[in-house]
């Protein structure tokens, strides 16, 4: 989409410059940008090809969501700028991800899953504990600084895990994420709990990166898949489960746990075994390990 001269100059005002396009999507596109000298990204939303429910529900939500979470783990959103036709949403600019290691080196060592995965569980509880549940967890969604530091994105199909008029828990019923991240609860289109749906993908997350595979088959029907996820029938890589610790095979199938009752929690997660004594790179003894109630973004500025 093209950013017109005059739209340039109103958010050159602010001093963001929006430079060449370095991603796209359906509806979006993510360009490199500067703030004050320092090297961002910017998404820019294209309103006219959302249709009118995801303009006034995902977007209007994910708008709200980011405003909120301020977290090392989490990626930062600088500003975020709304004129008639588009948004921007200028955000930490990360050059590397999950994803592409796994493309590019194969199966991640224990050791550097340990790492990232504390960094996403400790992401994670600050989304937690701010009521919210993110609903969109993989491999994709987990991008690297150039200090290999993990930062989660993409709050698109997130949601507030409690009703703000009476504050009860609500269950989710969106069929959402991608369904090889997905819980049985949500491939059997049964109202779930969000929170606990995420735990499901953090197992998926964690077996993809020590295996370098999905623990089930990305070419099941929806039908296949939830009996596979049902019966528990999935293993490991013979050769990579042989190098595991039993603690690394031990949470992975804790957290892929059909039955959500049995499920792990996130505060399990982050007390289990697996983890003891695993610090977190981007988190000092002075930082609050839950969250920054100090968030950067408290409004949407019009153009």
């Amino acid at each position: 989409m093209q950013i017109d001269v005059e739209t340039r100059r109103k958010l050159r005002e602010k001093d963001f410059l929006i430079g060449e396009k370095i991603d796209f999507g359906s509806f979006s596109d993510v360009h490199k940008a500067i703030h004050k000298h320092t090297e961002i990204a910017a998404k820019v939303i294209n309103l006219r090809k959302l249709s009118p429910n995801m303009a006034k529900t995902f977007l209007v939500r994910e708008l709200d969501i980011i405003r909120q979470l301020k977290h090392p783990n989490i990626i930062r959103i600088y500003d975020i700028f709304q004129e008639t036709t588009m948004v921007f949403i200028f955000m930490e600019r990360a050059s590397n991800d999950v994803l592409k290691y796994l493309m590019t080196k194969g199966a991640v060592s224990e050791q550097q899953s340990k790492l990232w995965f504390k960094q996403l569980a400790d992401g994670v509880n600050c989304i937690h504990c701010h009521g919210i549940s993110h609903r969109d967890l993989k491999i994709d969604n987990l991008l690297l600084d150039e200090d290999d530091i993990l930062k989660i994105t993409d709050f698109g199909f997130s949601r507030k895990i409690f009703n703000e008029a009476d504050g009860r828990r609500q269950l989710s019923i969106t069929y959402c994420g991608s369904d090889m991240y997905s819980a049985p609860e949500i491939i059997s289109q049964t109202p779930y709990k969000p929170e606990m749906a995420d735990v499901w993908s953090m197992g998926v997350i964690l077996f993809t990166m020590v295996n370098d595979s999905f623990p089930f088959d990305d070419t099941l029907s929806a039908r296949a898949l939830y009996l596979k996820q049902k019966n528990k029938d999935w293993s490991h890589v013979s050769e990579i489960e042989q190098k595991l610790s039993e603690d690394c095979k031990t949470i992975v199938k804790q957290m892929l746990e059909p039955e959500v009752s049995k499920r792990l929690t996130l505060l399990e997660i982050l007390n289990h075994q697996w983890l003891k004594g695993v610090k977190n790179p981007a988190i000092t003894d002075t930082d609050d390990p839950l969250y920054d109630s100090d968030c950067s973004v408290h409004s949407i500025h019009k153009l």
